[in-house]
C-alpha cells in the first residue's frame, strides 16, 4: 500500500501536478464546462432558478459525464443558497416507491422517515413549502433511471413527485438522469415527459473536446507545462475511446504513469499505445489502433530517410537558383533601363471609375423546431457527425442556408456556448425575419 502511495507521489511530482487530473469517479472540481456540458448546464441551472419542475438528462452511452454534471449543478446551487438550499440524489434507483420517498424525506428534511408513506410525503411537502417561504430551492435528482424501465409504479410514483406545488411554483426541481432507453421509456409516457420541459442528450465527445477536456484538467490540476500531450497522441485517445469521457480519462491517466516511467517529457503515441495494453489487458481490444499507429510511424520515419538522402541534391538546387535568379532580374533591369522609347497610355488608363456594389445585410431569421426531436450535425449534410439534439418547441436563429448534394437545405444554427451547426429545414418551421413576430 505505501509503495503505491509513494508510486502515485512520484507520478504527481513528476508532472508538476498539485492533485490528480484524471480519476474516474465523478470530480465536480475538475468539471470541464465546455461544448455540450455546459449547454447541458446552463439549461439546468435555467431550471432550477426559474422552477420549471423536471428535467432530463440521457446519454448516448455510459461514461459522458451526466453524474458529474448533477453533481456540478449541486456544488453550485450549495454556494449561491447555502442553509437555505436541499437536495437528494437516488445514485441506486432500484428501489420500490416506499423507500425512494422514505430515502427523499431523510435527505430533504434530515430526519428519519415514518414507516408510512403518506405521512413521508406530506412531511416532504411541509418542509419543501417552508424552504421556498424563504427564497430557497431544491433539487430531487434521479440518476440511472433507466434502471426503472421495468418498475412503472415507481415511474409513476416519481412522476406525481414532480407535482408538488405551492401558489403556482414548483416547489422542487426534478431530475431525472439515465442511458439512451431512458429517452424512449419517458416518452412514450406522455404525462410523463410532459412534466419535463427541460431536456439534454448527451453525445460522445468530438476530437475538438477530446483536447480542450484533456488540457484543462491538466491547468486544473496544477501544472504549468504546455503541450503534455502531442496532437497524435490526443488523436489516438480520442478514436480508442470513440468519444467516451470515461476511456478518455483513464487513458490519458494511463499515458501519464507510462510517460512517468520512461522519463519523457512529453506524452505522445508510444505511451498512448503502452496505456490500451495497460486497459486491454494484452492490448487484443485495441490491436487494429496499435497496428495503424505503428504504420504511421513507420511511414513516418520511410519518408524522413528519404529526405535525408535527397539532402545534398536539393541543397545543391537551392544554391543554383538563389545565384541564377538576382543575375537574371539584375540583367533585365539594365536592359529597359537603356531603352529609348515610353509608353504613352491615356490619363485615364489606370484610373478607371468603378462602382462598388454593397450587398444588403440579411435580416437574421428564426426557427422553431417542429418535430419530436432534431439532430444537430457538423455539416451540412446527413451523412454527418451529429452534435446535440433540440427538442419540439425550440427557437434558435437560423445564421446560414446551404443545399446539399440532394437538393436538401440545411440551415447553420447557434447552440448554448456560441456553438454552430446544421439543422434540416425538413424538421424545423421558419418564421421569416426573426423580428417577424413583434412588427
Amino acid at each position: 500500500m505505501q509503495a503505491v502511495q509513494a508510486l502515485e507521489e512520484d507520478y504527481l511530482k513528476y508532472w508538476d501536478f498539485e492533485n490528480h487530473p484524471f480519476l474516474l469517479s465523478p470530480q465536480p472540481s475538475m468539471f470541464y464546462e465546455g461544448g455540450q456540458y455546459f449547454e447541458c448546464l446552463e439549461r439546468l441551472r435555467y431550471a432550477v432558478k426559474t422552477q420549471k419542475g423536471g428535467a432530463l438528462i440521457v446519454s448516448e452511452e455510459a461514461g459522458l459525464g451526466k453524474t458529474t454534471i448533477i453533481l456540478k449543478l449541486i456544488e453550485e446551487m450549495k454556494g449561491v443558497y447555502g442553509e437555505i438550499f436541499k437536495f437528494a440524489l437516488i445514485d441506486h434507483p432500484t428501489l420500490n416507491s416506499e423507500q425512494m420517498i422514505a430515502y427523499i424525506k431523510r435527505e430533504i428534511t434530515g430526519r428519519e422517515p415514518e414507516g408510512d408513506k403518506l405521512r413521508n410525503l406530506i412531511d416532504i411537502r411541509a418542509h419543501l413549502i417552508e424552504l421556498f417561504e424563504k427564497g430557497g430551492k431544491c433539487i430531487i435528482a434521479i440518476d440511472e433511471a433507466h434502471m426503472l424501465k421495468d418498475q412503472p409504479i415507481v415511474l409513476q410514483e416519481l412522476r406525481m413527485l414532480i407535482n408538488l406545488t405551492y401558489r403556482e411554483n414548483y416547489l422542487h426541481t426534478f431530475i431525472i438522469s439515465g442511458q439512451k432507453p431512458l429517452w424512449g421509456l419517458l416518452s412514450d409516457m406522455r404525462e410523463f415527459w410532459q412534466r419535463l420541459p427541460v431536456k439534454y442528450y448527451l453525445l460522445p465527445l468530438t476530437l475538438e473536446e477530446t483536447k480542450n477536456l484533456i488540457n484543462f484538467r491538466i491547468k486544473r490540476a496544477g501544472c504549468k507545462r504546455d503541450n503534455v500531450y502531442t496532437d497524435e497522441a490526443i488523436r489516438l485517445i480520442h478514436r480508442a475511446s470513440s468519444g467516451c469521457l470515461r476511456t478518455i480519462l483513464a487513458l490519458a491517466d494511463f499515458s501519464l504513469l507510462v510517460g512517468h516511467s520512461n522519463l519523457v517529457q512529453r506524452i505522445g503515441e508510444k505511451e498512448v499505445m503502452k496505456a490500451l495494453e495497460i486497459i486491454g489487458g494484452k492490448g487484443e481490444a485495441h490491436s487494429s489502433i496499435i497496428r495503424d499507429a505503428k504504420e504511421r510511424k513507420e511511414n513516418f520515419q520511410f519518408v524522413d530517410e528519404k529526405k535525408k538522402k535527397s539532402f545534398f541534391s536539393r541543397d545543391f538546387l537551392f544554391a543554383l537558383l538563389f545565384l541564377v535568379i538576382p543575375f537574371s532580374l539584375f540583367a533585365i533591369y539594365m536592359y529597359n533601363k537603356n531603352r529609348e522609347f515610353q509608353f504613352h497610355l491615356p490619363q485615364d488608363a489606370f484610373f478607371k471609375p468603378t462602382i462598388s456594389l454593397v450587398e444588403p445585410k440579411k435580416e437574421p431569421k428564426e426557427a422553431q423546431v417542429s418535430s419530436r426531436a432534431a439532430n444537430v450535425r457538423a455539416e451540412p449534410k446527413i451523412s454527418s457527425q451529429r452534435i446535440a439534439v433540440i427538442m419540439q418547441g425550440e427557437k434558435v436563429e437560423v445564421i446560414d442556408e446551404r443545399v446539399d448534394e440532394k437538393g436538401e437545405k440545411w440551415l447553420m444554427i447557434e447552440l448554448f456556448g456560441k456553438r454552430r451547426g446544421w439543422i434540416s429545414e425538413k424538421v424545423v418551421d421558419l418564421h421569416g425575419d426573426k423580428d417577424a413576430n413583434t412588427r
